[in-house]
C-alpha cells in the first residue's frame, strides 16, 4: 500500500506540474506500467510467502502400474524447481473408469479425451497456456514447444473450426511390423512390402523353421484379434486396403462409415486367410500373448507397438539383436499405415480454481523436454517433442528412435475422436470376431461386415443415446 500511495502523490504532483504542456497521458501511461510491475510483484511475493508459510499445494496424479517410479522422478523434479507443488503419485490398474475419478490432473489415453469433454471430466486449458506463457494463440504455443503435430490434434475436441485444447501430450505410440531379421537373411528373404508379400514370406519360413524342429509351436505373422488390440491392428490391415472405418470429420452417416465397403471386406480375407494357413495363432489373442510368443523366438513377424523393441533387449528375450521394423505394409507398397496411440495430460473440471495455475505448471513441466527424456530413457516409451527424437541420450540409447519418427510422421493413421468411442470400438471388435469364424462362407463374410458397417452408422446418430454393439443379420 505504501508503493501505492507513493504513485498517487506522484500522479497528482505530475498534473499540476505538466497540466500546461498536456504531458499528462505520458504520465499516466507511466503510473500504469508502474502498476503493472507492482501487480507482478504482488503474485511472487503472494507464492514466496506461501512457500516460506510451507503452504504447499498439493496436486494428484494416478498412473500405470508399472510407471509410478519414473513418475516419482519425475514429480521429485517438479517439486524441486517449483516448491510450492507437491505432486502425489498414485498407482493404479488404470482404465478409462479410474482414470475419471479422483486425481486433479488426469492420464488419459488419447481415445478418451472425447467422452471426458462430453462428460465434463475435464476442462480446457488452452486459455490459461495462452495467458501463462505468452503467447498469442494455441498454435503459438506449440510452435514453441515442438510437439508432434498429430499428437496435439488428438487433445483437442471437437475437431471442428470451434475446437478447444484439453491434453498436454506426454508420450506417443506408434503400430508396427516386426521381422526377425536374422531368419529373413538366413533365408534369402527380403522385408515384405505388400500384404501378399507378407503372408508368402512368413509361410515359407515358417515351413522350413518347423521342418528343423518336428512339433515346435512356431507362427509366421503374430497379430491381436482381443480387445482393443483387434481394433488398432484391423485399423491398419482396412487402411492399406485404401478404406476407412470412420470419417468422425464428415457429417453424413452415410459416407461416414467404410467397413461394409470392398476394402473393408478384403482387410478381413487377408486376415482371414493368415488363419487358414495357420501361420496366425488365432483370433482371440492379446498383446501380451503375440509379444511372448515373438520375444520369446517363435514368430517370423508381429504387428505390435513400439514398446516390443525395449523388451526385444531385456534378459528374457531370444531375440535380442536379431529384429527390426517397419510401418506395417498395406496392398502395395506405397499404402504403408501405423495407428498412433498415446498418452496426455489433462485437468479435473473438478480442480479447485485456486489449484488451476499450479496444475498448468506442472502440466507444462511434466511435459517438457528434459522431463520427457528422461522418462523415455527408462520406460522405453516415445516421447512428443520432435526433438528428443534425435537427441544425443535417447539415440545413444535407442538408435532406431529416427526412423521411428519418420513412420510417425508419415504413415501414421489415428482412430476416430467421437463421444461413442467405446461402442464403436465394441461393434468392430464383435464384428471382427463373427467374420473371422473360419467356418463362416464369403457370403456370410460379407453380411457380417454389412451389418457391422449399419450398426455403427447407428451408434453414430446423435439422435440415438445408446447403441446396439452386435445383432442379428439382416439382408443387405
Amino acid at each position: 500500500m505504501q508503493l501505492l500511495n507513493c504513485f498517487a502523490k506522484s500522479l497528482k504532483s505530475w498534473q499540476k506540474k505538466y497540466s500546461v504542456t498536456g504531458q499528462v497521458p505520458l504520465m499516466v501511461g507511466i503510473f500504469t506500467l508502474g502498476l503493472i510491475a507492482y501487480n507482478s510483484n504482488l503474485i511472487q511475493a503472494s507464492e514466496y510467502k506461501q512457500q516460506v508459510k510451507g503452504q504447499r499445494i498439493k496436486l494428484t496424479l494416478a498412473v500405470h502400474s508399472g510407471e509410478k517410479d519414473a513418475w516419482d522422478d519425475l514429480a521429485r523434479m517438479l517439486e524441486e524447481k517449483h516448491k510450492n507443488i507437491d505432486l502425489v503419485i498414485k498407482e493404479e490398474q488404470y482404465d478409462f473408469k479410474t482414470a475419471a475419478q479422483g486425481s486433479d490432473i488426469i492420464y488419459t489415453d488419447i481415445i478418451w479425451l472425447p467422452e471426458f469433454v462430453n462428460n465434463k471430466v475435464v476442462q480446457p486449458i488452452d486459455n490459461q497456456m495462452i495467458r501463462k506463457f505468452g503467447v498469442n494463440n494455441v498454435n503459438e504455443f506449440i510452435t514453441k514447444k515442438g510437439f508432434l503435430k498429430s499428437e496435439i490434434e488428438h487433445g483437442k475436441y471437437p475437431p471442428t473450426a470451434d475446437t478447444r485444447l484439453y491434453r498436454i501430450p506426454f508420450r506417443t505410440d506408434a503400430g508396427l511390423l516386426y521381422y526377425r531379421q536374422d531368419l529373413l537373411t538366413e533365408y534369402g528373404k527380403s522385408v515384405p512390402k505388400t500384404y501378399g508379400e507378407l503372408i508368402a514370406t512368413a509361410n515359407d519360413i515358417m515351413s522350413r523353421e518347423k521342418q528343423k524342429r518336428p512339433g515346435r509351436r512356431f507362427y509366421g505373422y503374430l497379430w491381436q484379434g482381443l480387445g482393443e488390440g483387434s481394433t488398432t491392428m484391423f485399423l491398419e490391415v482396412l487402411h492399406g486396403y485404401g478404406g476407412f472405418w470412420i470419417k468422425d470429420w464428415e457429417k453424413d452417416n452415410a459416407k461416414k462409415v467404410g467397413l461394409q465397403h470392398k476394402e473393408g471386406i478384403d482387410a478381413i480375407k487377408f486376415l482371414r486367410e493368415t488363419l487358414k494357413k495357420k501361420i496366425s495363432i488365432g483370433d482371440s489373442v492379446s498383446e501380451d500373448i503375440t509379444d511372448d510368443f515373438f520375444i520369446k523366438g517363435d514368430a517370423v513377424f508381429l504387428r505390435s507397438w513400439a514398446n516390443v523393441w525395449a523388451r526385444s533387449k531385456s534378459s528374457e528375450s531370444s531375440v535380442s539383436g536379431k529384429i527390426g521394423f517397419t510401418a506395417m505394409v498395406g496392398k502395395t507398397s506405397a499404402t504403408k499405415t501405423s495407428c498412433q496411440g498415446g498418452w496426455g495430460l489433462a485437468i479435473s473440471r473438478k480442480l479447485p480454481k485456486d489449484k488451476l495455475d499450479a496444475a498448468i505448471t506442472a502440466i507444462d513441466f511434466l511435459t517438457s523436454y528434459q522431463s520427457q527424456k528422461e522418462f523415455t530413457l527408462r520406460q522405453g516409451t516415445l516421447p512428443t517433442r520432435q526433438l528428443l527424437f534425435t537427441d544425443t541420450a535417447i539415440i545413444g540409447k535407442y538408435p532406431h528412435y529416427p526412423k521411428l519418427l519418420g513412420i510417425i510422421n508419415q504413415y501414421v493413421v489415428s482412430r476416430p475422436r467421437t463421444l461413442k468411442y467405446d461402442d464403436l470400438s465394441k461393434i468392430l471388435q464383435n464384428t471382427l470376431t463373427s467374420a473371422l469364424d473360419l467356418t463362416k462362407d464369403d457370403e456370410t463374410v460379407r453380411k457380417i461386415m454389412w451389418q457391422g458397417g449399419h450398426l455403427t452408422r447407428n451408434c453414430l446418430d446423435e439422435k440415438k443415446t445408446t447403441c446396439i454393439t452386435q445383432g442379428s443379420l439382416v439382408k443387405p
